[in-house]
């Protein structure tokens, strides 16, 4: 049967059937769009908290980074580039040997080798 308006009363319950689906999917749709505004406030957030730790860390870097050279610093000066006293070096000092070897010492281990190794250089 038709309605006045050339359309059958089959194709009228299948408008309004496809009418509720498509309100019902503009309600999952705005249900999924408050889901994700709530998630996207909430990693903003977030974001702000970790730009701010980053943003301490690097300073506390750059502070630490200041400390060891200024460390190293201090760590290389001694009586002979600083106004220190001697007494406060430490045991840094290098005894050097000043002895020349002889010839005599050269043979005897020479000789010695021989002995231990069997050859002859």
């Amino acid at each position: 049967m038709e309605l006045s308006n050339g359309i059958t009363k089959g194709q009228e319950r299948d408008m309004f059937r496809q009418i509720e689906e498509l309100f019902a999917k503009v309600d999952r749709m705005e249900k999924r769009i408050n889901e994700l505004d709530k998630e996207n406030k909430t990693l903003k957030i977030e974001l702000k908290i970790k730009d701010a730790k980053i943003e301490k860390l690097e300073k506390e870097n750059e502070q630490l980074k200041t400390e060891i050279k200024r460390l190293k610093n201090q760590n290389k000066k001694d009586s002979s580039n600083s106004n220190k006293p001697s007494g406060t070096n430490g045991f840094k000092k290098v005894i050097t040997n000043r002895r020349e070897k002889s010839e005599k010492n050269m043979e005897v281990n020479k000789d010695i080798k021989e002995i231990v190794y069997g050859k002859k250089n």
